[in-house]
């Protein structure tokens, strides 16, 4: 079809050399009357566009584009993709859509930078169209929802390629792309419950989002501009992936919380708060644990990781059971959680731990000026204990502890303002808690595969007649060597109430087994085991080279002495040398 398609685009464009009109050529081919007269319209009004020669400044702006487009994809081959047809005009459908999103300027041409585009493409854009007339096949099978928390958000249609005004709750689709504006805020909740936060001034496309048949789940986003945060949620499928690509690397995840940012020149920052980040350019990767962060330019590679810098301010809200808390931050995101099991985290490097575990804590590193609504909801009947604090250069400035009496069901909601003077906390205002009204404060969305894995939150049997306890925090430090990583719960020290009991999983390098832990773990000889933290402690994964059998024996006359006939273990990358003697009237063969 596509040939008999190309051979009359051919003809018809050879008869109009000559003097025919559009309606003399495709009344030759009835039955690919619509394809034709599209592409031979498209060709006329190009062929006759003015030619106007664009400006050094725009061709300037179209090579630094084209350029990181080219980078991008040379980086990047590996993802999987939809791919186009494997003919020749599907190629060049590749190579249109790769210049023409490289070279076009986010905010669109003027009318005469358009023309002199249009003019230069002409050729190629008359043979993309026999391609993308025809029908494309997705590998979609499953989607995600937008949601517009505050300001303005507009959303690309990847099959016109027209920008329009994002709907709170639309479904995003394969090849959509989202932008937003200044001082604007968007969220994207896939299918398995992970999601990504845009900030102001930022562009992110959806490359892909499967669900295989089996468990495993794959999400690829492409980041072209701004700062995004990402909770992914916690993958049970080995196979499974969640990859962020920009113009210079890529960070690839499994279930963790971290951010992406991503300036002008293409420059990318990544910056771990829990789990790793595999973040990877100029197919060199570096592992990102969690109080990490690492920056790869255009064309390089990316550095190692480094601690990051501590927060100049933070936020800290405490409350203690029978209630559950959330937080939503003056541009409409939220972390918490929810009577229902359900957790969420919105807000950039902010976390939470969880109601079940002792007091729940809402930690926002680095709050922003304004207005922030902390909702409490019971989950039992008693009195629930509330703690905001500011603290400020490592020293808290504010504290204050409020008492609620509540019912299972019921709701309330606090205001908590905040004044910053050179980034730092310089003042904090509590408003009286209020009950809940129609009024939802949080932009949560639950999808279908994350309902199913949630465990409602209950009040622990017999908790009215216990004293309250305020359970010590003891600190867990996670270590490894070189040869793997400690994914879960990742590398670096972290805090606990006084017996939590932390899973830990060890993963080896390429090349390399695991061995044991070092420290009261509950196995030490299991890459996945647990640890219960009832002190200050130190775990550490040990890895070695992979073990290898090397049998030594002879045949005929003669021996080896060295290193002798024998059975041994030898680790990946061991030299042995060995010596062969023959007897008396045989020779070494």
């Amino acid at each position: 079809m596509k040939e008999d398609l190309s051979r009359a685009l051919d003809e018809c464009m050879a008869l109009m050399r000559r003097g025919a009109d559009i309606e003399a050529c495709v009344a030759r081919y009835p039955h690919m009357r619509g394809q034709l007269q599209q592409m031979l319209e498209t060709a006329v009004t190009v062929s006759t566009a003015p030619k106007v020669v664009p400006s050094s400044e725009f061709r300037g702006a179209s090579k630094a584009r084209l350029l990181s487009r080219i980078r991008e994809d040379s980086i990047h081959a590996r993802a999987e993709r939809p791919r186009q047809s494997e003919s020749p005009f599907g190629a060049l459908g590749a190579l249109l859509g790769s210049v023409a999103e490289a070279v076009l300027p986010s905010g669109g041409l003027t009318v005469r930078a358009t023309s002199a585009l249009l003019v230069a493409m002409a050729g190629l854009l008359v043979v993309y169209s026999v391609f993308t007339f025809l029908p494309q096949q997705s590998s979609l099978s499953s989607q995600g929802t937008v949601s517009v928390l505050s300001g303005h958000v507009s959303v690309q249609d990847p099959s016109s390629g027209i920008w329009r005004d994002a709907e709170d709750g639309m479904v995003v689709d394969i090849g959509m792309r989202v932008r937003t504006g200044q001082d604007s805020n968007a969220m994207l909740t896939f299918f398995d419950g992970s999601t990504i936060r845009l900030e102001g001034d930022s562009d992110v496309q959806v490359e892909q989002i499967v669900r295989a048949e089996g468990q495993s789940t794959e999400i690829i986003l492409k980041q072209w501009l701004g700062r995004t945060w990402s909770r992914v949620a916690k993958k049970a499928d080995p196979a499974s992936k969640y990859e962020i690509q920009t113009p210079s690397a890529y960070a690839l995840v499994r279930g963790t919380l971290f951010e992406v940012e991503v300036d002008e020149d293409g420059s990318t920052v990544v910056r771990t708060i829990e789990g790793l980040v595999s973040v990877g350019a100029q197919s060199q990767a570096v592992e990102v644990s969690a109080g990490q962060t690492t920056s790869v330019s255009i064309g390089g590679f990316p550095i190692e990781p480094v601690s990051i810098p501590a927060a100049d301010s933070e936020l800290l809200i405490t409350v203690s059971m029978p209630a559950v808390a959330s937080v939503s931050d003056p541009g409409q995101a939220s972390t918490g959680y929810l009577p229902n099991g359900l957790s969420f985290n919105q807000i950039i490097g902010s976390q939470s731990s969880s109601p079940t575990e002792g007091d729940q804590v809402i930690r926002i590193p680095r709050p922003e000026a304004g207005l922030y609504r902390v909702v409490l909801r019971g989950v039992g009947d008693g009195t629930t204990n509330v703690s905001v604090e500011g603290i400020s250069g490592g020293e808290s400035i504010f504290k204050q502890e409020d008492s609620y009496e509540v019912t299972n069901g019921s709701g309330w909601a606090l205001g908590v303002e905040l004044e910053l003077r050179n980034g730092q906390i310089s003042d904090i205002s509590v408003s009286n808690a209020e009950p809940l009204t129609d009024q939802t404060y949080e932009d949560v969305v639950t999808t279908g595969l994350a309902a199913a894995l949630l465990v409602p939150i209950e009040t622990p049997e017999g908790w009215e007649d216990d004293p309250v306890v305020v359970k010590p925090t003891y600190g867990l430090t996670v270590t490894s060597g070189s040869r793997g990583a400690v994914t879960v719960p990742g590398e670096g020290t972290f805090t606990y109430a006084a017996d939590t009991v932390v899973e830990l999983i060890a993963t080896p390098h390429e090349g390399y087994d695991f061995i044991n832990w070092r420290g009261n773990v509950d196995d030490p000889l299991s890459a996945v085991t647990t640890v219960k933290v009832s002190q200050d402690q130190v775990v550490s994964a040990t890895f070695s080279e992979k073990i290898h059998v090397l049998s030594i024996v002879s045949r005929g006359g003669g021996t080896v002495p060295e290193p002798g006939e024998s059975i041994s273990l030898r680790g990946t990358g061991a030299v042995v040398t060995l010596v062969a003697t023959p007897g008396v009237g045989w020779v070494f063969d």
